[in-house]
């Protein structure tokens, strides 16, 4: 449920997203939007009791998965607004963290079907092993990221996404500064 929101936006609005991927600067100043949705979003979630990832309804992951799709949007991050979504809806941050990993695996793989043809047809210019290389190590820093921030999360309750929201406006500044400047 939570991955029909990301399919169907990402097919309705293929061309424009392509569109803002092409421009820099619009990653730069979503990072920084980015950091506002973290930091808000920790400060709105639900306090108090505990809830289980079992005692979601369809509906909620839904509604997650509309968080999902803001993601579509270069500089914003996917796993950040799932967990954001998820805590609105009374999920600590280790359910919330949990959700949005498995959530990533349908969209990750959707995107893999549709993209990776592409990849491997201008591979054929002699960047095979390049390519391989990269997703290898793709793949093995995402698997070690999660690890820490599964880790990061049993760890920390109390304004847990809050360093990240910290990263999001420095370096998303920092871009958008770097870009204006012409550099």
């Amino acid at each position: 449920m939570a991955t029909i929101p990301a399919v169907i936006l990402g097919f309705a609005l293929e061309k424009w997203f392509r569109a803002l991927f092409g421009a820099p600067v619009v990653a730069a100043g979503f990072l920084v939007v980015n950091g506002f949705v973290l930091f808000v979003g920790e400060r709105l979630r639900r306090k108090g009791g505990e809830r289980a990832l079992d005692s979601m309804g369809w509906g909620e992951a839904l509604l997650i998965g509309l968080w999902q799709s803001a993601a579509l949007i270069p500089g914003i991050s996917r796993s950040g607004t799932t967990m954001v979504g998820a805590l609105l809806l009374g999920l600590h941050h280790r359910e919330a963290a949990h959700f949005s990993f498995l959530i990533a695996t349908p969209v990750i793989a959707g995107a893999g079907v549709l993209e990776v043809p592409k990849l491997l047809h201008a591979s054929a210019g002699g960047m095979g092993p390049v390519v391989w290389l990269a997703g290898a190590v793709a793949g093995i820093t995402a698997y070690l990221s999660v690890a820490f921030l599964m880790r990061y999360f049993r760890r920390r309750e109390f304004e847990a996404l809050d360093p990240f929201a910290y990263y999001c406006w420095a370096f998303g500044a920092l871009a958008v500064a770097l870009l204006a400047a012409g550099v």
